[in-house]
């Protein structure tokens, strides 16, 4: 709002910064940078996961009502370990998964590798990332040979594409 004279001057209302009152706190005041101080740490770096099929290529996205990505490769190729970590259970699953592979990679950090033709480990093995944890297979309810990869953290399934390195 302004007050405008019939002469083009502004009145007194058109004067708002000799009408603001003062901050209701006092504005801190600057602290020099002490050059002698620690530096703060970096941001940890991003966590990525190898990509669990070698020579795969990825055959459905993660999505709604499919929240895992499927790799496919020939029947027998190895599935391996996207990190080191213990094996939480090894074997069929009969929630459609068939010959299942769970990895328990510490923080909260789950892998899960469905309808494998074969397992190589068994529970409570401690596996390193990139060891053979399985072949490709099409086991459970699938339509051909891929492993259908699932990460969780802390419970909750996510995308895998957001932390594989492929």
């Amino acid at each position: 709002l302004t007050d405008l004279r019939p002469d083009g001057r502004l009145g007194d209302r058109g004067r708002l910064s000799q009408r603001m009152a003062p901050p209701a706190t006092p504005l801190p005041t600057p602290v020099p940078i002490d050059p002698a101080a620690m530096p703060l740490p970096a941001p940890p770096a991003a966590r990525s996961l190898a990509f669990p099929v070698p020579g795969g290529s990825i055959s459905q996205f993660y999505r709604v009502g499919h929240e895992a990505v499927d790799i496919a490769a020939a029947p027998g190729v190895a599935v391996v370990a996207a990190e080191a970590g213990t094996v939480v259970s090894a074997g069929w699953r009969n929630n459609g998964g068939g010959l299942v592979v769970e990895l328990d990679h510490g923080n909260g950090l789950n892998t899960v590798y469905n309808h494998l033709g074969s397992i190589s480990v068994a529970a409570g093995q401690y596996v390193g990332r990139g060891a053979t944890v399985g072949g490709m297979g099409c086991s459970g309810v699938c339509l051909g040979p891929h492993v259908q990869f699932g990460v969780r953290i802390k419970g909750r399934l996510i995308d895998p594409l957001g932390i594989l390195a492929y």
